[in-house]
Parts: structure tokens; sequence; C-alpha cells
């Protein structure tokens, strides 16, 4: 909470490592928000009292409900281009957030490579002009960009993910928000 980022930092607990509703409690208190892996953890955030609006919708599977999700105030990031096109179905004329696979990732192990050619998480940075015409169709705003390239300990491809993303801002002029999930 006190890394020094002149433009504004909000960091969120990936509550998949504990959900248990004293630490979401917790981490509410301090300020730090939630992101979600599924519709079941986004549903037991809400359920330990954590506002909807402070929490981040990133799953695999797209949630059963989630017209009400958004309405309720969860911020849904699309991992993929079909996310993105159930989405636009959904909740056409709002604010979304797209997880890109920036198409290099690191990680002491292949289980926790989350980025790069092989992994399946985010939409492919080869799609990307798929993806600008599912945000035109259904008068999507793209707020926040995504990347999250795993647990590994490379710097240097950390480095090289950060500066791939900011790239992607340029795609999506209505960004203001740049993630960079993955353990470094």
């Amino acid at each position: 909470l006190s890394f020094k980022a002149p433009f504004g930092l909000k960091v969120r607990y990936a509550m998949k490592a504990n959900p248990n509703q004293t630490i979401l409690r917790l981490f509410d208190s301090m300020g730090i928000e939630i992101d979600a892996s599924s519709e079941f953890e986004a549903q037991r955030a809400i359920l330990a009292g954590i506002d909807a609006s402070k929490i981040l919708l990133t799953a695999q599977q797209i949630p059963v409900n989630m017209k009400a999700a958004v309405q309720a105030g969860i911020k849904y990031n699309a991992t993929s281009l079909h996310q993105l096109e159930e989405y636009g179905k959904a909740s056409p004329h709002t604010e979304v957030s797209i997880r890109i696979n920036p198409g290099e990732g690191s990680s002491s192990h292949p289980g926790t490579l989350v980025a790069g050619e092989d992994a399946g998480f985010g939409i492919c940075h080869d799609s990307l002009s798929e993806a600008k015409g599912i945000v035109s169709r259904f008068a999507l705003r793209v707020i926040r960009v995504h990347t999250h390239i795993g647990s590994g300990a490379d710097p240097e491809a950390w480095a090289n993910a950060a500066k791939t993303s900011i790239d992607f801002l340029k795609d999506f002029p209505d960004a203001t928000i740049l993630n960079l999930g993955g353990g470094f």
C-alpha cells in the first residue's frame, strides 16, 4: 500500500489464496479491494460484507448471472473473445476490463505460467483487432487493460511484459487503468 505510484495505485487481494471472511474484512478495512476468480468467490466476498464495487471478477468461466453481477456493481474483466462477446450481449454500453495475453510469460513452474504461446489465459495479443470489433459492436468502453504473466522471477520478462502492456493502451483510448498481474 505504500508503493510509490505517482499516477495512483489500487491493491487487490486475490481471494483464491484464502477466502476467509475475516481476512476479506480485514483487507477491506485497509482499503484493499478484491480480485475474484469465480462467480462463487464474488458472491462469497459480498456475503462477507464487501461492497460489490470493490470486486473485480476475472474468471475463466462466464458467470451464470453476469448481467445481475454487473448491475450490482461488480467490475468484469473479460479473459477471452467469447467472454467479451457474451459480456457485450448482456451489458452493452457499459465499462469493461480486458485481460490480454502479452505473448510472453515468466514462471518457475509450468503450472504457474499464464502467458505466452501455450497459455490459455487472456485474449491473445494477436486478436486485439477482433476484441476492438466486439467493443465497437456493443458500444463498450474498455477502461482497464489487464495482463498477467505468471509467478516467475525473471525481471527481464516482467519488464518486457510491462512495456508491451503499456502499448496495449494505445488500442483502447478509454483505458485509464493498467493492471500488471503476476508474482515478481
